[in-house]
């Protein structure tokens, strides 16, 4: 379930089950340095706090200040109870290996600098049909 009263920023899982994630993140870099970016799933529990519970990175050289830098995010499976919720979050990398002057181009009225595929499937329960 998306939130139809603000634009997409968390799913909301409606059924108890195993569920398979998945994407492609797309994004124009400004680096003037070595970094590296980083895509985070999180997850929050309904009285819980947001915690990161799978990740990728891409690292990259200077020189690709115009070019569109895709990530992939492997295949990620956990159970969910109903009520969880999940967000992607999109940040530069950490680390002693960042330089000062590399940040990630996204200027919100710019919203073709950042595009997210992603796949969320719910796989079956033991037991459980087509017709559940």
């Amino acid at each position: 379930k998306v939130p139809s009263a603000s634009s997409f920023e968390e799913i909301e899982i409606l059924r108890e089950a195993y569920y398979e994630f998945t994407g492609s993140f797309n994004f124009k870099s400004n680096a003037s340095s070595a970094t590296s970016v980083v895509v985070l799933l999180q997850k929050k529990s309904t009285y819980g706090t947001w915690a990161t519970i799978a990740s990728s990175s891409l690292p990259f050289e200077r020189g690709v200040q115009t070019w569109s830098q895709t990530i992939v995010f492997p295949v990620f499976t956990q159970k969910f109870k109903q009520g969880d919720k999940l967000r992607v979050v999109l940040k530069k990398g950490e680390g002693a290996a960042q330089m000062s002057g590399a940040k990630i181009a996204y200027e919100p009225s710019n919203p073709e600098d950042v595009t997210m595929n992603i796949r969320l499937t719910r796989l079956r329960n033991e037991g459980e049909t087509y017709d559940d």
